[in-house]
């Protein structure tokens, strides 16, 4: 017993040596955010250095070298058109070259790490690219829809060459684990508002092993509406993800393909693998905000656990550098970062001979705030514990718990540095019950 409580004495001074006025306690911070673009790819060629592409007006390419403190506009030669133009994908092959397609029908090439793009066409035929991925400076397979096709360079873009037609489909997601052998996902969205011509026909994974020249059915589902996500760790072990929560699993190059089971029945838009057992799903309702979800698993995706974030809207695309460092963008121009793999960091105090008998919410402190309170919560038993902070009109702002807890003592941090002064509400759910409490931001 003695040593249990120097355990847990030793774990909450460490918890507290991380944690500091300017450092929040929540898995995922938001960095951007309220632009007029939904961003959609995300690539980072080093921990610090990354891109974000997407626009609604016009296209827009984002780029970061600080590990996304700031975001800077990138020139590039895209076209607008009116009502919906978007970039949908980006790739790098290394810290220098790298790709951007989307719906203006052109693609955007860079040989500095994204700081110039150059416009490379390919066949005006295809009005929309997407996806698209590279394996060297050389090789490079985009997607194309209307009509739908995968189009591939030998030669870092100057000739493009049709390399696969025939579905009458979407294709969504790439992933070559090298020059050879790739894998694709194709499939039809229910929210994207154009009509789908045969979504009776499922979705599609296909897969080459000669660089493109030829592709094989690995799976045809009729019971998933579209597979959009792809990832692959090694020669053997690879996820999907798709609509309504879908997610499948191979453990032999996609010979067979497993179910998994999400916990969610929103639509999962990306997944990524930092090794065979952790990896992330993203998704959400393209429609509507508040409808997204970052799931996380540490065991190959035999459990998917929920991550909170702020404001909750649908994440498109995720990428990470480590086990700790990511990103995600969303459809409201929302990036979010975690250090943490997206996990919370707690202050957790546990009284061995006293452990809560109830549910507890303690008033934040210190209350009125600037920056950052510490919120006091009490769990008397194991449960799914949520605290969401609301604002005056009843809105969701954020997410601070989305986990299942063990009964003890735990502290949480709110950082409303970036959120406008006034009355806001932290409510507390574990299980059935209930509590809540008022907070005031002053400046």
């Amino acid at each position: 017993m003695t040593s249990i409580i120097k355990f847990s004495i030793l774990l909450s001074s460490i918890l507290s040596l991380w944690i500091s006025p300017g450092f929040s306690q929540v898995g995922w911070q938001q960095q951007a955010g309220e632009t007029s673009d939904w961003f959609i790819g995300v690539w980072f060629t080093s921990k610090n250095t990354g891109i974000v592409v997407g626009g609604w007006d016009s296209t827009c390419i984002l780029r970061t070298t600080n590990e996304g403190e700031t975001w800077s506009r990138q020139k590039h030669n895209g076209t607008a058109i009116t009502g919906w133009s978007v970039f949908s994908d980006v790739c790098f092959s290394d810290s220098l070259n790298g790709w951007v397609v989307g719906r203006d029908g052109a693609i955007q090439h860079t040989r500095d790490g994204g700081i110039k793009w150059i416009k490379q066409f390919a066949d005006t035929l295809f009005t929309y690219y997407w996806p698209v991925f590279c394996v060297d400076t050389s090789k490079a397979w985009i997607g194309a829809y209307n009509p739908p096709a995968l189009i591939r360079t030998t030669d870092g873009g100057e000739t493009w060459n049709t390399c696969f037609t025939g579905l009458n489909s979407h294709p969504w997601d790439m992933f070559f684990l090298n020059p050879d052998t790739g894998y694709v996902v194709w499939g039809w969205c229910k929210t994207c508002g154009y009509p789908d011509p045969e979504p009776a026909l499922g979705s599609f994974i296909y897969r080459t092993t000669n660089g493109g020249d030829s592709w094989t059915l690995l799976k045809q589902d009729t019971t998933i509406l579209g597979l959009y996500g792809i990832y692959f760790t090694d020669d053997n072990t690879g996820t999907v993800v798709g609509s309504d929560g879908a997610i499948l699993r191979t453990t032999d190059g996609g010979e067979t393909w497993t179910p998994q089971t999400s916990g969610t029945e929103t639509d999962l838009w990306d997944v990524f693998f930092i090794s065979t057992d952790t990896g992330w799903a993203v998704g959400g309702d393209m429609l509507f905000t508040n409808e997204g979800v970052i799931l996380r698993t540490t065991d190959g995706g035999n459990t998917w656990i929920p991550q909170a974030y702020p404001n909750e809207n649908a994440i498109f695309g995720i990428f990470f550098t480590d086990a700790n460092t990511g990103t995600a963008v969303s459809q409201m121009g929302d990036i979010f970062h975690t250090k943490t793999g997206g996990v919370p960091t707690w202050i957790e105090e546990h009284n061995i001979d006293a452990m809560p008998d109830h549910l507890s919410l303690s008033q934040n402190y210190p209350n009125p705030f600037d920056h950052t309170t510490n919120i006091k919560f009490e769990i008397p038993e194991i449960e799914l514990v949520t605290i969401k902070i609301y604002d005056i009109e009843g809105k969701l702002v954020t997410t601070l718990v989305n986990e299942k807890m063990r009964p003890g003592s735990y502290e949480v941090a709110w950082n409303a540095a970036n959120y406008p002064v006034g009355v806001y509400f932290c409510r507390l759910k574990a299980g059935s019950d209930v509590e809540s409490m008022s907070m005031e931001v002053v400046r």
